[in-house]
């Protein structure tokens, strides 16, 4: 494996695949995951979306959550083949319910717009209460909406208050931060002095709930979880056409620069930094699943 990547690193693509690919027919998932990779990339080989998808799945099949929430996106976006909304379900589902954040916001999402799934107002909050609980700031966001709104769950507005703060100070700038931030001065309009001080201690109490990836498989080159934001953000960067190297959950060079390319094309300061901000505007653009607001 780490021939493959110090092969990789230096461009030498057809040696990293020569690596890599006994690793792959053997069941190893990083080294699946990095072969689909350069075959949606065109790195040492053609590029060939079907064949990409083939070590996807073969990945997440390993149980592989960047491989699951991956093939999500490649579906939904119908990345180099026409878009297939049950099969994005599914591979979100997988990776939400094995404990991926992003898997659970992207869920929740279908559910809320009744995109390849039946419209569930309660069955979205539970996604993304579950992902909000893990820090997930465009689930917070949403999470919050639905609260004020009383949508899929009872009106509450210490909870509106809760989510939608700790969404503005999660995201760190961008678009699910400035609409936190303007819906928190809504909701505290509204709210009795009593009730905005309780909904201010549980701000200040709050801590994230970080779930236990469940059946990850074989780590990739320095074991990406699910919940790892730089592999996310790599994962996201791929599918854009991005270049952020070797997808080993490690900001690097490659990823940083990468990063700073996307957040010049999107009006972002372009500093290379991996946010939850960042990671959101991915997701928006790779996917088309943007924060509810």
């Amino acid at each position: 494996m780490k021939a493959g990547v110090a092969d990789y690193e230096q461009g030498k693509f057809e040696a990293a695949i020569l690596a890599w690919l006994p690793l792959a027919e053997a069941g190893h998932t990083g080294a699946q995951f990095n072969i689909g990779v350069m075959y949606s990339r065109g790195e040492g080989v053609a590029v060939d979306h079907g064949e990409a998808v083939r070590w996807y799945r073969a990945a997440a099949d390993g149980g592989f959550l960047p491989a699951m929430f991956t093939l999500g996106l490649v579906y939904q976006s119908g990345r180099g083949m026409p878009p297939d909304m049950a099969q994005a379900v599914r591979w979100f589902r997988w990776a939400a319910e094995a404990g991926s954040p992003d898997g659970q916001f992207s869920l929740g999402a279908l559910y809320h717009q009744g995109d390849g799934v039946p419209r569930d107002m309660a069955e979205a909050v539970r996604w993304y209460r579950r992902a909000a609980e893990q820090g997930q700031p465009s689930a917070q966001n949403n999470l919050s909406v639905r609260y004020a709104r009383g949508e899929g769950v009872a009106r509450d507005l210490v909870q509106a208050y809760l989510w939608t703060s700790l969404a503005a100070a999660a995201a760190l700038g961008g678009p699910v931060s400035d609409a936190a931030s303007r819906n928190l001065d809504l909701y505290a309009a509204e709210m009795s002095a009593r009730d905005l001080a309780l909904a201010e201690k549980l701000v200040r109490d709050w801590r994230a709930k970080p779930e236990t990836p469940k059946g990850t498989g074989r780590a990739a080159v320095a074991g990406p979880s699910g919940g790892n934001l730089v592999a996310t953000a790599q994962a996201l960067l791929q599918q854009l056409g991005y270049d952020p190297g070797t997808p080993d959950g490690k900001a690097g060079a490659k990823t940083r620069q990468a990063v700073a390319k996307f957040q010049g094309r999107v009006g972002m300061r372009p500093d290379g930094k991996i946010t939850p901000a960042l990671v959101e505007r991915l997701q928006a653009d790779a996917s088309g699943v943007k924060a509810v607001r």
